[in-house]
């Protein structure tokens, strides 16, 4: 999804997705059917919610939601440029405005959070 948040509104030119376009080409094409179309327009909602409520961008909120995810052991940052790792380490900033409240509107756009289980493996 990160990839996705990227391009939000288009494909820079010197980027992987551009300079790869045959790899990328299926993923391409998804973008433009029903269920791409319905993953720009959750991402274009979590820029909103990143810009307006956060005042970030929506890639150090992505970055700092999964930063802050209990299971979370590491990070991999997909940077080809020193300053993209600066800019990703904005992030940082980012998590402890990761109130509940705000988890909450993210789950609500996303709309994929699992269920909850209980240790037997059966769903709440």
């Amino acid at each position: 999804m990160i990839r996705d948040l990227q391009y939000n509104d288009g494909i820079p030119e010197d980027s992987r997705f551009a300079s790869y376009s045959d790899f990328f080409k299926d993923t391409l094409k998804s973008l433009n059917e029903e269920e791409g179309r319905a993953k720009i327009r959750k991402v274009r909602e979590l820029t909103k919610l990143a810009e307006a409520e956060l005042g970030c961008s929506v890639t150090h909120l992505a970055l700092a939601w999964v930063a802050s995810h209990p299971n979370t052991s590491t990070v991999i940052l997909g940077a080809t440029k020193p300053e993209q790792v600066v800019d990703n380490l904005k992030a940082l900033d980012v998590i402890p405005k990761l109130t509940p409240e705000i988890l909450d509107k993210i789950d609500a756009i996303l709309q994929n959070k699992p269920a909850a289980t209980v240790s037997d493996g059966a769903k709440l």
